[in-house]
């Protein structure tokens, strides 16, 4: 699966590299902790969860290391101290799967 192959890529060209460690520990957490399941089995999309492109950011990529607190079928919310913050839904036809971007 292309989540394994995240740990030994060489950092993409995306618009932050310097947190491309903590992409990859996002997406593998997504599917470690059961979000990709949940969110899959509500109808996202495998780019909608791991992927990008310049325009837009999948949820690994948002996450930031915040942890996430729902997934439904239009939305993820992650908690940031004692707020709340949402992530929504989007057209990822255009965008490319993580592992899939070029060194």
């Amino acid at each position: 699966m292309g989540l394994n192959r995240l740990r030994g890529m060489h950092v993409p060209h995306i618009t932050r590299p310097e947190v491309w460690p903590e992409i990859v520990t996002d997406a593998q957490r997504l599917a470690s902790e059961g979000w990709a399941v949940s969110a899959l089995g509500l109808g996202w999309s495998p780019l909608e969860l791991w992927g990008w492109s310049p325009e837009q950011e999948g949820l690994a990529v948002w996450l930031a290391g915040r942890p996430l607190v729902l997934v439904d079928d239009t939305m993820a919310i992650v908690r940031v101290g004692s707020l709340r913050s949402v992530f929504n839904r989007w057209d990822a036809t255009r965008a490319k799967l993580l592992w899939e971007i070029a060194p």
